[in-house]
Protein backbone atom coordinates (compact mmCIF):
# COMPACT_ATOMS: atom_id res chain seq x y z
CA UNK A 1 0.00 0.00 0.00
CA UNK A 2 2.78 2.36 0.92
CA UNK A 3 4.79 1.79 -2.30
CA UNK A 4 1.74 2.16 -4.52
CA UNK A 5 0.76 5.41 -2.82
CA UNK A 6 4.23 6.74 -3.48
CA UNK A 7 4.34 5.63 -7.12
CA UNK A 8 0.99 7.15 -8.11
CA UNK A 9 1.83 10.84 -7.50
CA UNK A 10 5.30 10.43 -9.01
CA UNK A 11 3.81 8.87 -12.13
CA UNK A 12 1.30 11.68 -12.40
CA UNK A 13 4.04 14.27 -12.05
CA UNK A 14 6.23 12.57 -14.67
CA UNK A 15 3.29 12.50 -17.11
CA UNK A 16 2.66 16.17 -16.53
CA UNK A 17 6.24 17.23 -17.20
CA UNK A 18 6.62 15.06 -20.28
CA UNK A 19 3.48 16.55 -21.81
CA UNK A 20 4.36 20.14 -20.91
CA UNK A 21 5.40 22.73 -23.48
CA UNK A 22 7.86 25.60 -23.19
CA UNK A 23 6.41 29.09 -23.42
CA UNK A 24 8.17 31.86 -25.28
CA UNK A 25 9.42 32.08 -28.87
CA UNK A 26 11.40 29.24 -30.44
CA UNK A 27 14.66 30.64 -31.72
CA UNK A 28 15.38 30.87 -35.44
CA UNK A 29 18.68 32.33 -36.62
CA UNK A 30 18.16 35.33 -38.94
CA UNK A 31 19.40 35.11 -42.51
CA UNK A 32 22.62 36.99 -43.26
CA UNK A 33 23.52 37.87 -46.84
CA UNK A 34 26.46 39.76 -48.39
CA UNK A 35 25.92 40.32 -52.10
CA UNK A 36 28.53 43.11 -51.93
CA UNK A 37 31.31 40.52 -51.92
CA UNK A 38 30.42 39.05 -55.31
CA UNK A 39 32.50 41.42 -57.43
CA UNK A 40 35.47 41.40 -55.05
CA UNK A 41 35.81 37.62 -54.93
CA UNK A 42 34.72 36.72 -58.45
CA UNK A 43 38.30 36.59 -59.69
CA UNK A 44 39.62 34.62 -56.72
CA UNK A 45 40.85 31.15 -57.54
CA UNK A 46 38.85 28.19 -56.36
CA UNK A 47 39.80 24.59 -55.77
CA UNK A 48 43.22 25.52 -54.38
CA UNK A 49 44.19 23.33 -51.43
CA UNK A 50 45.18 25.49 -48.46
CA UNK A 51 46.52 24.66 -45.05
CA UNK A 52 43.83 25.59 -42.49
CA UNK A 53 46.66 26.93 -40.32
CA UNK A 54 47.14 29.85 -42.69
CA UNK A 55 50.48 31.09 -41.32
CA UNK A 56 52.16 27.84 -42.42
CA UNK A 57 51.59 28.82 -46.03
CA UNK A 58 54.44 31.33 -45.69
CA UNK A 59 56.89 28.48 -45.03
CA UNK A 60 58.69 30.45 -42.32
CA UNK A 61 59.81 28.21 -39.40
CA UNK A 62 60.55 31.21 -37.18
CA UNK A 63 57.00 32.57 -37.65
CA UNK A 64 55.56 29.11 -37.00
CA UNK A 65 57.51 28.80 -33.76
CA UNK A 66 56.37 32.20 -32.49
CA UNK A 67 52.71 31.46 -33.24
CA UNK A 68 52.85 28.03 -31.61
CA UNK A 69 54.39 29.56 -28.47
CA UNK A 70 51.71 32.27 -28.42
CA UNK A 71 48.87 29.75 -28.73
CA UNK A 72 50.36 27.75 -25.88
CA UNK A 73 51.47 30.46 -23.46
CA UNK A 74 49.65 33.76 -24.08
CA UNK A 75 47.89 34.86 -20.85
CA UNK A 76 45.05 36.70 -22.62
CA UNK A 77 44.20 33.57 -24.58
CA UNK A 78 44.36 31.48 -21.40
CA UNK A 79 41.99 33.91 -19.66
CA UNK A 80 39.51 33.71 -22.55
CA UNK A 81 39.70 29.90 -22.46
CA UNK A 82 39.04 29.95 -18.70
CA UNK A 83 35.94 32.07 -19.33
CA UNK A 84 34.73 29.43 -21.78
CA UNK A 85 35.24 26.67 -19.22
CA UNK A 86 33.38 28.69 -16.60
CA UNK A 87 30.48 29.34 -18.99
CA UNK A 88 30.12 25.66 -19.84
CA UNK A 89 30.25 24.76 -16.14
CA UNK A 90 27.44 27.28 -15.56
CA UNK A 91 25.49 25.66 -18.38
CA UNK A 92 25.88 22.23 -16.79
CA UNK A 93 24.74 23.61 -13.45
CA UNK A 94 21.68 25.23 -15.01
CA UNK A 95 20.77 22.11 -16.99
CA UNK A 96 20.78 20.11 -13.76
CA UNK A 97 17.97 22.27 -12.36
CA UNK A 98 15.44 20.39 -14.46
CA UNK A 99 16.26 17.16 -12.59
CA UNK A 100 15.32 16.26 -9.01
CA UNK A 101 17.85 17.32 -6.41
CA UNK A 102 18.39 16.15 -2.89
CA UNK A 103 20.78 15.13 -0.21
CA UNK A 104 21.43 12.41 2.34
CA UNK A 105 20.69 13.49 5.88
CA UNK A 106 21.75 11.92 9.16
CA UNK A 107 20.91 13.76 12.35
CA UNK A 108 20.60 13.07 16.05
CA UNK A 109 19.09 15.26 18.72
CA UNK A 110 19.15 14.81 22.52
CA UNK A 111 17.40 17.15 24.96
CA UNK A 112 17.25 17.52 28.74
CA UNK A 113 15.10 20.49 29.77
CA UNK A 114 12.43 21.85 32.06
CA UNK A 115 8.91 21.97 30.73
CA UNK A 116 6.85 25.07 31.61
CA UNK A 117 3.94 24.24 33.92
CA UNK A 118 5.40 20.89 34.96
CA UNK A 119 7.23 22.00 38.11
CA UNK A 120 10.80 20.82 38.56
CA UNK A 121 10.34 17.75 36.38
CA UNK A 122 12.84 17.54 33.54
CA UNK A 123 12.07 15.96 30.23
CA UNK A 124 14.67 13.75 28.57
CA UNK A 125 14.14 13.12 24.84
CA UNK A 126 16.05 11.72 21.90
CA UNK A 127 15.35 11.67 18.19
CA UNK A 128 17.22 10.49 15.13
CA UNK A 129 16.69 10.90 11.40
CA UNK A 130 18.37 9.08 8.51
CA UNK A 131 17.32 9.23 4.87
CA UNK A 132 17.17 11.10 1.60
CA UNK A 133 15.56 14.50 1.07
CA UNK A 134 14.13 15.13 -2.39
CA UNK A 135 13.40 18.49 -4.05
CA UNK A 136 11.94 18.76 -7.52
CA UNK A 137 10.59 21.76 -9.38
CA UNK A 138 8.53 20.49 -12.29
CA UNK A 139 9.19 22.37 -15.50
CA UNK A 140 5.54 22.54 -16.55
CA UNK A 141 5.88 25.63 -18.74
CA UNK A 142 9.51 25.36 -19.85
CA UNK A 143 11.10 27.95 -17.57
CA UNK A 144 14.02 25.68 -16.72
CA UNK A 145 14.38 24.46 -20.29
CA UNK A 146 14.51 28.02 -21.60
CA UNK A 147 17.05 28.89 -18.91
CA UNK A 148 19.14 25.93 -20.02
CA UNK A 149 18.91 27.09 -23.65
CA UNK A 150 20.09 30.55 -22.60
CA UNK A 151 23.00 29.15 -20.54
CA UNK A 152 24.10 26.93 -23.42
CA UNK A 153 23.98 29.86 -25.85
CA UNK A 154 25.99 31.98 -23.38
CA UNK A 155 28.64 29.26 -23.20
CA UNK A 156 28.80 29.05 -26.98
CA UNK A 157 29.11 32.85 -27.17
CA UNK A 158 32.03 32.68 -24.73
CA UNK A 159 33.69 30.11 -26.94
CA UNK A 160 33.34 32.42 -29.93
CA UNK A 161 34.85 35.25 -27.87
CA UNK A 162 37.82 32.98 -27.20
CA UNK A 163 38.11 32.24 -30.91
CA UNK A 164 38.10 35.95 -31.68
CA UNK A 165 40.91 36.56 -29.18
CA UNK A 166 42.81 33.69 -30.79
CA UNK A 167 42.44 35.07 -34.31
CA UNK A 168 43.42 38.57 -33.20
CA UNK A 169 46.52 37.22 -31.48
CA UNK A 170 47.57 35.26 -34.55
CA UNK A 171 47.22 38.37 -36.68
CA UNK A 172 49.15 40.44 -34.13
CA UNK A 173 52.02 37.95 -34.02
CA UNK A 174 52.18 37.74 -37.81
CA UNK A 175 52.10 41.53 -38.20
CA UNK A 176 54.70 42.14 -35.50
CA UNK A 177 56.92 39.46 -37.01
CA UNK A 178 56.78 40.91 -40.51
CA UNK A 179 57.32 44.38 -39.00
CA UNK A 180 60.52 43.11 -37.42
CA UNK A 181 61.68 41.51 -40.67
CA UNK A 182 60.75 44.60 -42.68
CA UNK A 183 62.84 46.72 -40.32
CA UNK A 184 65.69 44.26 -40.85
CA UNK A 185 65.40 44.84 -44.57
CA UNK A 186 65.25 48.61 -44.16
CA UNK A 187 68.33 48.54 -41.94
CA UNK A 188 70.13 46.40 -44.52
CA UNK A 189 69.15 48.81 -47.31
CA UNK A 190 70.45 51.75 -45.26
CA UNK A 191 73.73 49.97 -44.54
CA UNK A 192 74.24 49.08 -48.20
CA UNK A 193 73.62 52.68 -49.15
CA UNK A 194 75.95 53.78 -46.38
CA UNK A 195 78.64 51.56 -47.85
CA UNK A 196 78.01 52.95 -51.32
CA UNK A 197 78.11 56.53 -50.06
CA UNK A 198 81.34 55.82 -48.16
CA UNK A 199 82.93 54.60 -51.37
CA UNK A 200 81.71 57.69 -53.20
CA UNK A 201 83.12 59.89 -50.43
CA UNK A 202 86.52 58.25 -50.88
CA UNK A 203 86.42 59.10 -54.56
CA UNK A 204 85.49 62.72 -53.79
CA UNK A 205 88.29 62.95 -51.24
CA UNK A 206 90.76 61.70 -53.84
CA UNK A 207 89.45 64.20 -56.38
CA UNK A 208 89.73 66.95 -53.75
CA UNK A 209 93.31 66.00 -53.04
CA UNK A 210 94.02 66.17 -56.80
CA UNK A 211 92.33 69.53 -57.21
CA UNK A 212 89.35 68.24 -59.23
CA UNK A 213 86.72 68.62 -56.47
CA UNK A 214 85.86 71.30 -53.94
CA UNK A 215 85.51 71.27 -50.18
CA UNK A 216 81.80 71.96 -50.75
CA UNK A 217 81.44 68.69 -52.64
CA UNK A 218 82.95 66.80 -49.72
CA UNK A 219 80.72 68.54 -47.18
CA UNK A 220 77.63 67.74 -49.23
CA UNK A 221 78.70 64.12 -49.39
CA UNK A 222 79.31 64.03 -45.62
CA UNK A 223 75.85 65.52 -44.96
CA UNK A 224 74.09 62.84 -46.98
CA UNK A 225 76.23 60.07 -45.50
CA UNK A 226 75.52 61.19 -41.91
CA UNK A 227 71.81 61.50 -42.68
CA UNK A 228 71.65 57.86 -43.78
CA UNK A 229 73.79 56.78 -40.83
CA UNK A 230 71.48 58.63 -38.39
CA UNK A 231 68.41 56.76 -39.66
CA UNK A 232 69.80 53.36 -38.62
CA UNK A 233 69.55 53.70 -34.78
CA UNK A 234 65.88 54.66 -35.02
CA UNK A 235 65.14 51.63 -37.22
CA UNK A 236 67.03 49.38 -34.79
CA UNK A 237 65.02 50.76 -31.85
CA UNK A 238 61.77 50.06 -33.70
CA UNK A 239 62.95 46.53 -34.48
CA UNK A 240 63.80 45.91 -30.81
CA UNK A 241 60.36 47.19 -29.77
CA UNK A 242 58.69 44.83 -32.23
CA UNK A 243 60.73 41.88 -31.00
CA UNK A 244 59.91 42.67 -27.36
CA UNK A 245 56.21 42.71 -28.28
CA UNK A 246 56.55 39.32 -29.96
CA UNK A 247 58.21 37.81 -26.89
CA UNK A 248 55.45 39.23 -24.66
CA UNK A 249 52.77 37.74 -26.91
CA UNK A 250 54.53 34.37 -26.77
CA UNK A 251 54.45 34.37 -22.97
CA UNK A 252 57.90 35.80 -22.28
CA UNK A 253 61.44 34.90 -23.28
CA UNK A 254 61.45 32.02 -20.77
CA UNK A 255 59.01 30.21 -23.05
CA UNK A 256 61.59 30.38 -25.87
CA UNK A 257 64.82 29.42 -24.06
CA UNK A 258 66.76 28.51 -27.22
CA UNK A 259 65.37 31.31 -29.35
CA UNK A 260 67.69 33.07 -31.78
CA UNK A 261 66.45 35.93 -33.96
CA UNK A 262 67.17 35.24 -37.60
CA UNK A 263 67.05 37.91 -40.27
CA UNK A 264 64.97 36.50 -43.10
CA UNK A 265 63.27 37.85 -46.20
CA UNK A 266 59.71 39.04 -45.81
CA UNK A 267 57.29 36.06 -45.79
CA UNK A 268 55.49 35.38 -49.05
CA UNK A 269 52.65 33.02 -49.89
CA UNK A 270 53.64 29.76 -51.51
CA UNK A 271 50.44 29.82 -53.62
CA UNK A 272 47.78 32.32 -54.73
CA UNK A 273 45.02 33.52 -52.44
CA UNK A 274 41.84 31.48 -52.93
CA UNK A 275 38.59 32.27 -51.11
CA UNK A 276 36.04 29.48 -50.73
CA UNK A 277 32.42 30.59 -50.21
CA UNK A 278 33.13 34.05 -48.77
CA UNK A 279 29.59 34.62 -47.48
CA UNK A 280 29.65 31.44 -45.40
CA UNK A 281 33.11 32.29 -44.12
CA UNK A 282 31.81 35.62 -42.87
CA UNK A 283 28.82 33.94 -41.25
CA UNK A 284 31.30 31.73 -39.36
CA UNK A 285 33.35 34.71 -38.13
CA UNK A 286 33.69 34.53 -34.34
CA UNK A 287 32.26 37.99 -33.64
CA UNK A 288 29.25 37.26 -35.87
CA UNK A 289 28.77 33.85 -34.26
CA UNK A 290 29.12 35.39 -30.81
CA UNK A 291 26.43 37.97 -31.59
CA UNK A 292 24.17 35.24 -33.01
CA UNK A 293 24.57 33.13 -29.85
CA UNK A 294 23.84 36.18 -27.70
CA UNK A 295 20.65 36.67 -29.70
CA UNK A 296 19.72 33.01 -29.09
CA UNK A 297 20.29 33.47 -25.35
CA UNK A 298 18.21 36.65 -25.26
CA UNK A 299 15.39 34.88 -27.13
CA UNK A 300 15.41 31.99 -24.67
CA UNK A 301 15.21 34.39 -21.73
CA UNK A 302 11.91 35.72 -23.07
CA UNK A 303 10.54 32.23 -22.36
CA UNK A 304 12.04 32.33 -18.87
CA UNK A 305 10.27 35.63 -18.19
CA UNK A 306 6.94 34.49 -19.67
CA UNK A 307 6.96 31.27 -17.67
CA UNK A 308 6.65 33.38 -14.51
CA UNK A 309 3.03 34.08 -15.53
CA UNK A 310 2.08 30.48 -14.82
CA UNK A 311 1.92 28.30 -11.71
CA UNK A 312 5.11 26.71 -10.44
CA UNK A 313 4.72 23.19 -9.06
CA UNK A 314 7.39 21.78 -6.77
CA UNK A 315 7.64 18.61 -4.70
CA UNK A 316 9.54 18.05 -1.48
CA UNK A 317 9.91 14.56 -0.10
CA UNK A 318 11.71 12.38 2.40
CA UNK A 319 12.46 8.67 2.37
CA UNK A 320 14.29 6.93 5.20
CA UNK A 321 14.04 6.36 8.94
CA UNK A 322 12.68 8.54 11.72
CA UNK A 323 13.13 7.48 15.33
CA UNK A 324 11.69 9.24 18.38
CA UNK A 325 13.00 8.31 21.80
CA UNK A 326 15.70 6.01 20.50
CA UNK A 327 18.58 5.97 18.05
CA UNK A 328 17.88 2.55 16.64
CA UNK A 329 16.54 2.13 13.12
CA UNK A 330 14.42 -0.83 12.04
CA UNK A 331 11.33 -1.61 10.01
CA UNK A 332 9.17 0.16 12.57
CA UNK A 333 11.00 3.46 12.11
CA UNK A 334 10.72 3.61 8.34
CA UNK A 335 9.18 6.86 7.12
CA UNK A 336 8.39 8.82 4.02
CA UNK A 337 6.74 12.09 3.21
CA UNK A 338 5.61 13.83 0.02
CA UNK A 339 4.67 17.51 0.01
CA UNK A 340 3.69 19.07 -3.35
CA UNK A 341 3.24 22.84 -3.46
CA UNK A 342 1.82 25.22 -6.05
CA UNK A 343 2.93 28.83 -6.38
CA UNK A 344 1.39 31.56 -8.53
CA UNK A 345 2.55 35.22 -8.48
CA UNK A 346 -1.05 36.49 -8.40
CA UNK A 347 -0.21 39.78 -6.68
CA UNK A 348 3.03 40.48 -8.55
CA UNK A 349 1.92 40.25 -12.18
CA UNK A 350 2.94 43.83 -12.95
CA UNK A 351 6.53 42.92 -12.06
CA UNK A 352 6.30 39.78 -14.19
CA UNK A 353 5.06 41.79 -17.18
CA UNK A 354 7.85 44.32 -16.66
CA UNK A 355 10.44 41.53 -16.75
CA UNK A 356 8.89 40.25 -19.98
CA UNK A 357 9.25 43.74 -21.47
CA UNK A 358 12.89 43.81 -20.35
CA UNK A 359 13.54 40.43 -21.99
CA UNK A 360 11.90 41.54 -25.24
CA UNK A 361 13.91 44.76 -25.30
CA UNK A 362 17.16 42.89 -24.73
CA UNK A 363 16.26 40.50 -27.53
CA UNK A 364 15.75 43.44 -29.90
CA UNK A 365 19.08 44.90 -28.80
CA UNK A 366 20.81 41.56 -29.42
CA UNK A 367 19.28 41.39 -32.91
CA UNK A 368 20.48 44.91 -33.70
CA UNK A 369 23.95 44.00 -32.44
CA UNK A 370 24.04 40.94 -34.70
CA UNK A 371 23.03 43.04 -37.69
CA UNK A 372 25.75 45.57 -36.88
CA UNK A 373 28.39 42.86 -36.44
CA UNK A 374 27.39 41.44 -39.82
CA UNK A 375 27.67 44.82 -41.53
CA UNK A 376 31.07 45.31 -39.90
CA UNK A 377 32.19 41.88 -41.07
CA UNK A 378 31.18 42.60 -44.66
CA UNK A 379 32.89 46.02 -44.54
CA UNK A 380 36.06 44.45 -43.08
CA UNK A 381 36.14 41.86 -45.86
CA UNK A 382 35.61 44.47 -48.57
CA UNK A 383 38.31 46.75 -47.18
CA UNK A 384 40.79 43.91 -46.63
CA UNK A 385 40.40 42.55 -50.16
CA UNK A 386 40.65 46.03 -51.69
CA UNK A 387 43.72 46.95 -49.61
CA UNK A 388 45.45 43.71 -50.52
CA UNK A 389 44.81 44.22 -54.23
CA UNK A 390 46.05 47.83 -54.24
CA UNK A 391 49.09 47.08 -52.06
CA UNK A 392 50.12 44.35 -54.50
CA UNK A 393 49.86 46.82 -57.39
CA UNK A 394 51.91 49.37 -55.45
CA UNK A 395 54.63 46.82 -54.67
CA UNK A 396 54.95 45.89 -58.36
CA UNK A 397 55.24 49.57 -59.35
CA UNK A 398 57.80 50.30 -56.64
CA UNK A 399 59.89 47.33 -57.74
CA UNK A 400 59.99 48.86 -61.22
CA UNK A 401 61.03 52.17 -59.65
CA UNK A 402 63.90 50.46 -57.80
CA UNK A 403 65.11 48.82 -61.02
CA UNK A 404 65.01 52.14 -62.89
CA UNK A 405 66.69 54.00 -60.02
CA UNK A 406 69.47 51.41 -59.89
CA UNK A 407 70.19 51.88 -63.59
CA UNK A 408 70.03 55.66 -63.23
CA UNK A 409 72.58 55.61 -60.39
CA UNK A 410 74.96 53.44 -62.38
CA UNK A 411 74.73 55.86 -65.31
CA UNK A 412 75.12 58.90 -63.03
CA UNK A 413 78.24 57.40 -61.43
CA UNK A 414 79.84 56.88 -64.84
CA UNK A 415 78.96 60.43 -65.92
CA UNK A 416 80.26 61.94 -62.69
CA UNK A 417 83.52 60.00 -62.96
CA UNK A 418 83.85 61.39 -66.49
CA UNK A 419 83.13 64.93 -65.29
CA UNK A 420 79.91 65.19 -67.33
CA UNK A 421 77.60 65.95 -64.39
CA UNK A 422 77.84 67.73 -61.07
CA UNK A 423 78.03 66.01 -57.67
CA UNK A 424 74.50 67.15 -56.83
CA UNK A 425 73.17 65.05 -59.71
CA UNK A 426 74.99 61.99 -58.39
CA UNK A 427 73.77 62.61 -54.83
CA UNK A 428 70.23 63.01 -56.09
CA UNK A 429 70.43 59.64 -57.87
CA UNK A 430 71.72 58.01 -54.71
CA UNK A 431 68.93 59.56 -52.59
CA UNK A 432 66.34 58.43 -55.13
CA UNK A 433 67.57 54.83 -55.03
CA UNK A 434 67.66 54.80 -51.22
CA UNK A 435 64.12 56.16 -51.01
CA UNK A 436 62.90 53.69 -53.67
CA UNK A 437 64.41 50.72 -51.81
CA UNK A 438 62.94 51.89 -48.52
CA UNK A 439 59.50 52.52 -50.04
CA UNK A 440 59.51 49.07 -51.64
CA UNK A 441 60.22 47.34 -48.33
CA UNK A 442 57.46 49.33 -46.63
CA UNK A 443 55.04 48.49 -49.45
CA UNK A 444 55.88 44.80 -49.13
CA UNK A 445 55.26 45.13 -45.40
CA UNK A 446 51.84 46.69 -46.09
CA UNK A 447 51.04 43.90 -48.54
CA UNK A 448 51.70 41.28 -45.89
CA UNK A 449 49.64 43.18 -43.32
CA UNK A 450 46.82 43.53 -45.84
CA UNK A 451 46.93 39.78 -46.47
CA UNK A 452 46.81 39.14 -42.72
CA UNK A 453 43.77 41.40 -42.56
CA UNK A 454 42.14 39.31 -45.29
CA UNK A 455 42.57 36.17 -43.21
CA UNK A 456 41.32 37.97 -40.10
CA UNK A 457 38.32 39.44 -41.92
CA UNK A 458 37.22 35.98 -43.02
CA UNK A 459 37.53 34.47 -39.55
CA UNK A 460 41.11 33.19 -39.73
CA UNK A 461 40.74 30.97 -42.79
CA UNK A 462 39.85 31.31 -46.45
CA UNK A 463 38.45 27.77 -46.64
CA UNK A 464 35.54 26.29 -44.73
CA UNK A 465 36.23 23.19 -42.61
CA UNK A 466 35.68 19.96 -44.51
CA UNK A 467 32.67 19.09 -42.37
CA UNK A 468 30.98 22.37 -43.34
CA UNK A 469 31.76 21.84 -47.01
CA UNK A 470 30.18 18.36 -46.93
CA UNK A 471 27.12 19.72 -45.16
CA UNK A 472 26.61 22.32 -47.88
CA UNK A 473 26.26 19.74 -50.66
Amino acid sequence: MTNSMLRMPLAALATAILSACAVGPDYQAPELKASELTNLTAAAQSGVSQDPLWWRQFDDPQLNQLIEATLKNNPSLAAARANVDAAYAQFMDTSNDILPSGDIEASHQAQNQLTPGMGDARIHSRSARLGANLNWTLDLFGKLRRATEAAQADAQASEQAWQEVRISLLAEVANQYVTSQALNSRIEVARQNLQSLTQTRAIIQARLDSGYASQLDLLRMDAQLKGVEASIPQLEAQRLRSRNTLLALAGGSQQLPDWQWQDRALPKLSQPVAISQPERLLQARPNVQQAERQLAAATARIGVAKAARYPELSVNGFLGFLSLGTTEFDSQTRAWSLAPSLRLPAFDMSSVEAQIDVANARQRAALANLQQQWLNAVADAQSALTDYSFSQQQSHLLQAQVDASQQALQLAQLQYDAGAIELLDLLDSQRTLLAAHDNLVQAQHRTFSALTNVYTAFGGSLTLPESDLLASH
